[in-house]
């Protein structure tokens, strides 16, 4: 029996691994269906949920545990009201049965990882997902330098100069999704010397993937992000000590530096890499990247203002521009040239204002319990507490960088979130038992 056992939790732990490393997978392994992409993920979704249903019937599992579970669900039932709101039918009800699938995704994540040794094991799977990932988009980017297609859809020069965009549907998804491990291994190796012994080599591999990438978006946020936690670091340390650690000093230093080197680089040989920048409208070069990004902001804000109330469910919100526009639309083909922009603003205009408010607390409440949980183990398990601070500053991240994107419904990113509800929960029973053993 308990061999039995074992192998079940291997078994489960192996097709966690597998959510995670197919989690970015676009253009790969998917089947599609009158433009509708139906990924593997979901596939080992299904699987897993059956593992769930046979586990809870024998008596094995007595919850499905969902962090903030009503702020949740009052949000997808604002989704589902909304529905016929639309000139695509079937589109809003994919997209509703989409996010279904992604709350699922949570609570099957935060259901059977049920131990703190599990855990630990989960999470060195999901460091080595992103490491994975990453390996391929660094032979992707060698192939290409040799005119060797490796599912590459953009190239700065054609078969010369690829940028890599993983298994995703360009380099902007690919860097997006990978924000969400560098940003993860950045904390930890700035945080405590046993993540930076692990995890050091991973960390700036993934790094040198995501500069090859030239995901300019990308790189603005792990600018961003490196910068106002190193100089958090250096306040709070100046606050509490009134000194100034010197390893923060170097690395905020070490970013300066790269900054002023990448300036002088750009000065001196802007005609040879100019290409670099197309379409931010920077020297003179044609803004078509950055100006469609803030216009498609702007539309999916202006829909939002025509409708404040009754939103227009998250598969509705093409039709709703289209109509902006004057423009009539009835095919999932269609729809993808009036999808919006800014995953914040997309669900506001999807939920209505009543329902926006719901999906913000909903992550409000998950920033806080974490928060909570990770100050009170401290004295517990530091290394549990790191972890959990460490997946939160990796959401925060990521939401970040969606908010200058679209589509709230990316595979990796609710992953991101079962990680980290899956933690709390974790935590929130270690500090559990040791209440009860100092009763003892």
């Amino acid at each position: 029996m308990l061999n039995l056992k074992i192998k079940l939790i291997s078994i489960i732990n192996f097709l966690i691994f597998l959510l995670f490393l197919t989690s970015s997978f676009d253009i790969f392994l998917n089947i599609k269906i009158s433009g509708y992409s139906i990924r593997i993920l979901y596939f080992i979704e299904f699987i897993l949920f059956l593992i769930f249903m046979i586990e809870y019937f024998l008596g094995k599992i007595e919850i499905f545990k969902l962090l903030n579970w009503p702020y949740l669900f009052i949000w997808f039932l604002f989704i589902i009201l909304f529905i016929p709101n639309t000139t695509i039918l079937t589109r809003s009800i994919g997209y509703a049965l989409w996010l279904f699938l992604s709350i699922l995704l949570i609570g099957i994540i935060t259901t059977l990882i049920r131990t703190e040794k599990q855990f630990f094991k989960i999470f060195d799977y999901y460091i080595l997902s992103f490491y994975l990932i990453a390996i391929f988009g660094f032979i992707q980017f060698l192939f290409g330098l040799f005119n060797v297609n490796l599912l590459v859809v953009q190239w700065w020069i054609p078969g010369k100069l690829p940028r890599i965009n993983g298994f995703n549907y360009e380099p902007s998804y690919f860097g997006s999704y990978l924000l969400i491990g560098w940003s993860l291994l950045f904390y930890l190796i700035n945080t405590n010397i046993y993540f930076k012994k692990k995890y050091k080599n991973k960390f700036f591999f993934i790094t040198l993937v995501m500069i090859l990438s030239s995901s300019r978006m990308t790189i603005l946020v792990m600018i961003l992000a490196s910068f106002i936690l190193i100089f958090y670091r250096i306040v709070k340390t100046f606050l509490s000590k009134f000194s100034i650690r010197k390893t923060y000093l170097k690395l905020m230093i070490f970013l300066l530096l790269i900054i002023i080197v990448f300036i002088f680089i750009v000065i001196i040989y802007w005609k040879e890499i100019n290409f670099l920048f197309n379409g931010l409208g920077i020297g003179g070069e044609p803004n078509h990247s950055s100006k469609p990004r803030i216009q498609e902001t702007i539309d999916t804000f202006r829909i939002f203002l025509q409708s404040p109330i009754i939103g227009y469910s998250l598969g509705g919100i093409p039709s709703a521009i289209a109509n902006l526009k004057g423009i009539h639309i009835s095919t999932q083909l269609e729809a993808k040239h009036f999808e919006g922009l800014n995953i914040f603003v997309q669900v506001l205009a999807a939920s209505g204002i009543f329902g926006f408010l719901f999906f913000i607390l909903f992550f409000l409440f998950l920033f806080y319990k974490a928060k909570i949980v990770s100050n009170k183990l401290k004295n517990i398990s530091y290394i549990f507490s790191i972890i959990i601070k460490g997946l939160s500053f990796s959401l925060f991240w990521e939401l970040i960088i969606l908010s200058l994107n679209q589509n709230i419904l990316r595979p990796y990113l609710w992953i991101a979130i079962g990680m980290l509800s899956s933690s709390i929960i974790i935590g929130r029973k270690i500090l559990y038992e040791e209440k009860i053993n100092n009763r003892l």
